[in-house]
Order: C-alpha cells, then structure tokens, then sequence
C-alpha cells in the first residue's frame, strides 16, 4: 500500500494542494506538476500507474496543483508565468535543498521556466515541450499572433471579441482553449486574455537554464508544432545535458504526452533521473 501525505501548502493568498508519496528511505526528491487543465487526483493515478513509486526507490515524490489548477485555483490563485514562485515554494516548505522536477503538458514550458530561475532544480523533464503558452491557440489560429501582449485599443478589442466568437462557434476544440485559458487566467474578454497570453514566454532566458533536460515531443502533437523539440535544444545552450526523444507514429506516442501509448514514454523518464 502506497504510503501518501496530503498536505495544504500555504501561497499568496490560497494554497497548494500537494501529495507526498513517502518513502523513509529517499535520497533524492522528484517534484511534478502539471499544466493546462491539470488535477492533484491525475498526478497521482500517474504515478501509480505507471510504476513511477516502485521503479523510482531512491525518490520521494511530491505532486502539486500549482495557481490556476485544480483546487488551488478554486481558492483564488490565477495562473503565474513566474512559475519558479510555486516551485520555490514547495522547496520551502519542504527544507529541500535540491529536487528534480517534472511538468506535464503546458507544465513543459512552466517547469522550464522554473528550471531557468530555480538553481534547487538540477534535473528537469518536459513532458512536453512546449515554447510558450500562446502556441497551443495561434497555431490553429496564426492571425492572432499580432495581437500578444499587445496594450489592445478599443477598435482592436471589438475586432478580436467578433472574431473569436465566429471561431469558437465553428471549432470546439478552440471553444474549449479559450474558455478554460480565461478560467485559469481569471480573465472575461478574449482580447484580456491575449494580453495575457502574450507574458507566458522565456523572453530570451532560455540561456538561463543549467540543468540536466530531457526534452519529450511528438510528430502529430494538437498543442505543439513537431519543431519545437529541436527549437528548444537549440535554445538551451547552457544545460549541463540535453537529452531529446520525438516520438512518431512509426514508433507510437506521437500525440500530445503520448495520450494512449504512455507505457513508451515512461521508462525513458526513469532511466534520465536513475542516471
């Protein structure tokens, strides 16, 4: 029986709902999260799943929802850029000196932008990559790139709220972006949420990240264009390691974190942190 703590890690104004996988004998510590829609309960079916507790006997794990997940979000706490808060934040509480740490999803770019700001960090897996948030949405619709982290006048405000609404009422999958990423952003109008969208990049501090960086993609990933994996490595020219795998459709798991071929990506992500 897996021997799990829940705690209530004191953020700002909120919490952090967190889940400790216990293991007396520990040497090192994993820390997970996830990203865009992403639940505690998730996390720990994960781990659980997919022999993370029992391959991994060095570790203690710690899963958190992080502002604009899960519970933490319902307690008042909108996404954060700065994700090396959060982080920080969980190494804290828990004395930790340093820690592995692994994001899923959306958690591929908020783990490394973690990663470049949080020297705790000396191993980071991007599960997936991912450059910036705004990708997942601009890459179905590129004409609202011209509008990122723009300070919006009123006639542009008016063009994006008519447009937008054409778009979601087509697409449902766009519907659903766009509606959750102004739920988690706290955020009404689809021209704020732009303005937003436009902060959840590295602004050139790629360089920043030192760390050893295992960097997971995947041809026919909806969220993020098959270059990025590649773009990335390009970018991190400071990392002690990089360590890239792109999965296709030759091999499986060539959609967004391997949706329906976890089993492939799992014992890679052992191996890089049993290194």
């Amino acid at each position: 029986m897996t021997n799990i703590d829940l705690v209530e890690v004191p953020y700002e104004n909120g919490y952090l709902p967190t889940a400790v996988f216990k293991n007396d004998h520990a040497k090192e510590t994993l820390i997970v999260h996830g990203g865009f829609d992403s639940y505690l309960e998730e996390l720990m079916r994960l781990m659980i799943s997919y022999d993370f507790v029992e391959n991994l006997k060095s570790y203690q794990i710690i899963l958190f929802e992080g502002p604009g997940q899960g519970q933490a979000l319902r307690t008042g706490l909108p996404l954060d850029s700065e994700w090396e808060k959060p982080v920080g934040t969980i190494l804290d509480y828990f004395n930790l000196e340093n820690a592995d740490l692994m994001g899923m999803s959306l958690g591929g770019f908020l783990s490394a932008r973690a990663a470049a700001f949080e020297p705790r960090i000396k191993r980071v897996v991007l599960y997936d990559v991912m450059l910036n948030m705004s990708e997942s949405l601009t890459m179905k619709v590129p004409y609202m790139r011209q509008y990122l982290g723009k300070n919006l006048d009123m006639r542009e405000r008016k063009l994006i709220e008519e447009k937008m609404l054409l778009i979601q009422k087509k697409d449902k999958s766009i519907d659903f972006l766009v509606q959750k990423a102004k739920d988690i952003l706290k955020v009404k109008s689809s021209s704020d949420l732009l303005e937003k969208l436009g902060k959840f990049n590295m602004d050139g501090n790629w360089d920043k990240i030192k760390q050893d960086v295992l960097l997971i993609g995947g041809t026919n990933d909806m969220y993020v264009p098959k270059d990025t994996l590649a773009k990335e490595m390009l970018l991190m020219e400071n990392a002690r390691s990089l360590t890239g795998k792109l999965f296709t459709e030759n091999s499986g798991g060539e959609r967004h974190c391997q949706v329906g071929d976890k089993e492939l990506i799992m014992p890679f992500i052992i191996q890089f942190l049993q290194n």
